[in-house]
């Protein structure tokens, strides 16, 4: 039978071939049910492995299929943290060992430089030579909740101590990027914090389950400004954000972020280093004074590592420095982590109130602490389909009226703490609306200020 007339599916075929080249080295492989990956024993030669504690002999290494062109090795233990390895273009066990090895070596020296940061900071780290990994003790009641250390920076959070019974939605949420820290102390404080902040999050999403009686599909996608020419021009990365539920709009100078900022209010900012006529660093005391933006999350983006910069980025009050060419894979995670984890509130809430309908409503309900990110709707019922019409009486361009659609975050149902209703965040506005309503709250902010003062929070 020729292989366009196989009736299995396409799958299936591509195992089938992979299969035959195991075979064909002498391999054993065991297909999976339902024949969609293979299970296969490599032996391996006497070479010892190194490892951070010494070197030791591994005689044979399991691994199974991924697709039609890479294998994922899980026994023994330790080579389960290896990145998944492309073997299509392997004829011989050998090319497969040697791939394995090359892997290996790449881990292990992130290992050492990993424990070499920890000890810097003045932390010992654990290491088992049947597991090398660098674990180490973040000072809290329960012993077992140890971080590791994947990497200078990147550290895999420990699933006992804040987070005990709670399961991460995102693997990214897993693997933490501490800011830059000059202790063991601060580190562990930095984790530490880190860990309350995903923990409060996950009780707060048990509680919001029963705002709606249907969870909607059409999940947010959160507004990210990219500023430079080459953030602007990598579509890859446009992508991988898009991926991710985040919705770039990328402009190649400073002028034209903050200018953007006049039309549209975005959850986090992502700003190149060097600028063709400035340091993209001056970006966020642009941004972070403009009306009605607190703390919003900016990351500045190095071509390479350079520790003045990371200085004046720190000194500037930027959330992440990040330094590398423009790898989606890597990048993309660190936006969204920054997007999603930031604890402090990104935008002024004011004090005044307008009218808010909707279709088949009754009787309008009323909307306080206005904000650019969302607004707090006064209502004893959960909050209802949109779209939702807020009516402005009066603006600096005259009374309108805004169509926009809003997402519940949290639902106030206790008199001691104030009305209720439920604080609700905009997810998309009718053409030309969100500028209109920016407009309106920099009209609110002037008149909360007074003349040279600084409006309340």
């Amino acid at each position: 039978m020729a292989a366009s007339d196989d009736p299995r599916p396409d799958a299936q075929r591509r195992q089938g071939v992979l299969k035959k080249r195991f075979e064909g080295m002498g391999l054993s492989p065991e297909e999976l049910p339902g024949g969609s990956a293979l299970v296969v024993t490599l032996p391996l030669s006497p070479e010892p492995f190194q490892t951070p504690s010494g070197k030791r002999v591994i005689r044979s290494a399991r691994f199974y299929t991924v697709g039609h062109d890479r294998v994922k090795f899980t026994s023994p233990r330790a080579l389960a943290f290896l990145p998944m390895l492309r073997v299509l273009d392997c004829e011989k066990t050998a090319q497969i060992e040697a791939r394995l090895r090359e892997a290996w070596a790449v881990w292990i020296e992130a290992q050492t430089e990993a424990g070499q940061w920890l000890r810097e900071l003045g932390l010992i780290p654990e290491v088992d030579d049947g597991l090398p990994l660098c674990r180490f003790s973040l000072g809290l009641e329960e012993s077992g909740a140890l971080a590791v250390a994947l990497a200078p920076g990147r550290v895999i959070l420990p699933s006992r101590g804040p987070l005990a019974g709670l399961s991460l939605d995102r693997h990214e949420d897993r693997v933490y990027r501490p800011r830059s820290v000059d202790t063991g102390i601060d580190l562990e404080l930095d984790i530490t914090a880190q860990l309350e902040r995903l923990a409060r999050a996950k009780r707060s999403e048990a509680r919001r389950i029963t705002l709606h009686d249907e969870p909607r599909n059409d999940r947010r996608r959160a507004p990210v400004l990219l500023v430079g020419p080459r953030l602007t021009a990598s579509r890859e990365f446009h992508q991988s954000l898009s991926l991710r539920h985040l919705e770039a709009d990328a402009v190649r100078s400073i002028s034209d972020g903050v200018e953007a900022f006049r039309r549209r209010t975005y959850d986090g900012v992502l700003v190149e280093s060097h600028l063709d006529r400035a340091d993209g660093v001056e970006l966020i005391p642009a941004l972070r004074g403009l009306p009605g933006v607190l703390e919003l999350p900016i990351a500045v983006l190095d071509d390479r590592p350079r520790s003045n910069r990371r200085e004046q980025a720190r000194e500037a009050g930027a959330t992440a420095y990040l330094a590398g060419a423009i790898h989606a894979t890597h990048l993309a995670p660190a936006i969204q982590h920054m997007v999603s984890a930031s604890p402090k509130r990104r935008f002024t809430r004011y004090d005044h109130a307008l009218s808010v309908s909707w279709e088949g409503c009754g009787h309008p309900a009323v909307a306080t602490s206005l904000s650019r990110g969302g607004l707090f709707v006064r209502m004893h019922n959960p909050l209802p389909d949109g779209p939702f019409s807020i009516h402005v009486p009066e603006s600096p361009a005259g009374a309108f009226t805004m169509r926009a659609e809003l997402e519940a975050v949290h639902r106030n149902v206790d008199p001691v703490s104030g009305p209720d209703g439920v604080g609700a965040r905009f997810r998309s506005f009718a053409s030309g609306d969100e500028a209109r309503w920016i407009t309106f709250l920099n009209h609110l902010h002037a008149g909360v200020a007074g003349p040279g003062g600084a409006p309340g929070a």
